[in-house]
């Protein structure tokens, strides 16, 4: 899937516009935003799939509806599901101005080892490994190309 993403990161267009390519866009966390449905259903602008992921996502604990199921990415610059909005690894990377938490010297850190813990508990299990694409795993792998073309 080839995504257009508009952003202040990305480098200037030749008519003065800012575009960002991205083909499996990568949150702070690690998680694959092109993979999740919410960001999936926001892109696509699809309504069913909408309903459908509210439907899988709630639980008894808390009800979620399909008009809260929208999501721009960590790096969209628009609105967020409203669990990333809150996400401390994101505020944490957006104030580092890293491009994931991969990319820090403090990698791993406090926050992000918690994170990884919340995300085995709850989330990930209800809603099911297949999206969140073991988000530690895409770090390491990150991480280990960092530290190779370093060396």
């Amino acid at each position: 899937m080839l995504v257009l993403i508009w952003t202040n990161q990305a480098k200037s267009h030749p008519l003065s516009t800012r575009v960002e390519i991205v083909q499996n866009m990568t949150a702070f966390c690690g998680v694959i935003c092109t993979k999740c449905p919410v960001y999936t259903a926001t892109q696509q602008d699809d309504d069913k799939k909408r309903e459908e992921v509210a439907r899988m996502w709630s639980s008894s604990e808390e009800q979620i509806n399909p008009e809260d199921i929208i999501c721009y990415g960590c790096f969209g610059g628009k609105k967020l599901y409203k669990f990333c909005a809150t996400c401390e690894v994101r505020i944490c990377g957006s104030t580092k101005k890293v491009k994931t938490c991969a990319h820090c010297g403090e990698y791993p850190c406090e926050i992000l080892n918690e994170h990884w813990k919340k995300e085995d508990v709850i989330g990930m299990k209800r809603v099911g490994r297949k999206w969140g694409s073991n988000a530690k795993a895409n770090l390491e792998e990150i991480r280990r190309n960092i530290q190779n073309a370093a060396s």
